[in-house]
């Protein structure tokens, strides 16, 4: 599969995506790979577990952030609305919150292995 296949079947937005790599693939699927061992969703899992809300929020904001840099916006979304109800003190639905999370990255981890 072409890697612009690979980055729309991601639901990854091509040409705003490698325009932020400056034009440079190769950079692009550097990070994506790269991305696979990242340990903030490892993190983000283990504080969820844990009810460490100071720990949800400083990993879901990390993730969001990496997320949306690299044009995953769909997990960067849904991990933003885990940072804002650890900022409103609304911890009810955390974890289907992050059920939606751990779907949306497992998803998106499949779809690299298409890169290797």
């Amino acid at each position: 599969m072409e890697f612009i296949d690979v980055l729309i079947k991601m639901e990854i937005d091509p040409q705003e995506t490698i325009r932020r790599f400056c034009q440079n693939e190769s950079l692009l699927k550097k990070y994506l790979l790269r991305f696979r061992d990242e340990a903030t969703y490892p993190s983000l899992k283990k504080a969820i577990e844990e009810k460490d809300y100071k720990e949800i929020e400083t990993c879901a904001h990390t993730l969001k952030g990496l997320s949306a840099n690299l044009g995953m916006n769909n997990l960067s979304k849904r991990c933003a609305y885990i940072v804002d109800a650890v900022r409103n003190n609304t911890y009810d639905n955390l974890d289907e919150m992050f059920a939606k999370v751990e779907e949306e990255y497992d998803r998106l981890r499949e779809c690299l292995k298409e890169l290797e």
